[in-house]
């Protein structure tokens, strides 16, 4: 038992589950569209993301609004550079093997997340929300990341996943800054949390619904399968948690980190329950 609760610590705020969620993106893209994706670019992924997730942790720790995070990363954070070097490193040995027009895309994708945490995170002080744009924009772009590796045509189909996705992260980014508020307002960031305060459900609300027409409108078309309709189930999923962080005693660290994250493993299961029914 104390075995599992430590590894179950260190995939929550070891980033992990944080990692997980493009991963799961590509594996929802190769069931909608059938692409034969690389294994290596799956891993590759994960690491890209956990990458970029662990340096903007190391860069920002002693910001870190998350004291059991901050407590978790403070144990080993003399040995995360050694892990980044180590992590890159087999990344590029994964994605080397997809082609060159792949690993420039994932050295992309890497040098875009550390620039955000270097310099690019300071814009959301002139531009609103610009903090939930550009990390949804970042992580729902390995639709096209997949699409490049599969030889897959970049088509209606995967501007629509690409879409849904996007949508999705941003809703749930706009979630999770409720509890850096404190914090982002120190550094003068003008995030949607503390633009219409956290207490502005209708705005949430309303992102959270409108993740629903690529989908539905995808389906209605024929250019999405119609089980696509069981990754809108992660929108009563948003509801209920938001419902959550209306009590009085709401612990928004637990609701960002646990619920918030977690809902990729609702894309994972809705698939995994639509090709079971629907083949």
């Amino acid at each position: 038992m104390k075995l599992l609760k430590l590894v179950f610590h260190e995939f929550i705020h070891g980033g992990h589950l944080v990692a997980a969620g493009p991963t799961i993106i590509i594996l929802v893209f190769i069931v909608i569209t059938g692409s034969k994706v690389p294994w290596e670019l799956i891993g590759g992924v994960y690491l890209i993301t956990y990458i970029v997730h662990l340096f903007d942790r190391y860069f920002d720790i002693k910001n870190d609004s998350c004291e059991h995070r901050k407590a978790h990363f403070e144990k080993y954070k003399n040995s995360i550079p050694t892990i980044l070097i180590t992590a890159i490193i087999l990344l590029i040995l994964l994605i080397i093997q997809s082609g060159i027009i792949t690993l420039l895309f994932a050295l992309l994708l890497i040098f875009s997340g550390i620039a955000y945490s270097i310099f690019l995170k300071n814009l959301t002080r002139y531009i609103i929300g610009f903090k939930s744009y550009f990390t949804a924009a970042i992580f729902a772009s390995v639709v096209f990341f997949a699409a490049f590796s599969a030889s897959s045509p970049i088509d209606e189909k995967t501007i629509l996943i690409f879409i849904f996705f996007f949508i999705r992260w941003f809703a749930n980014t706009i979630f999770c800054d409720i509890k850096d508020i404190a914090q982002d307002s120190g550094h003068g960031l003008k995030t949607f949390a503390i633009v219409f305060g956290k207490n502005k459900y209708g705005f949430f609300s309303s992102v959270n619904i409108i993740s629903s027409f690529p989908i539905i409108f995808g389906v209605m078309r024929g250019a999405l399968p119609i089980y696509s309709l069981l990754l809108l189930t992660t929108i009563p999923y948003y509801f209920y948690y938001l419902k959550l962080s209306r009590k009085e005693d709401a612990n928004f660290q637990k609701l960002s980190n646990m619920w918030a994250d977690g809902e990729s493993i609702i894309w994972l299961l809705a698939m995994l329950i639509g090709v079971s029914i629907w083949g």
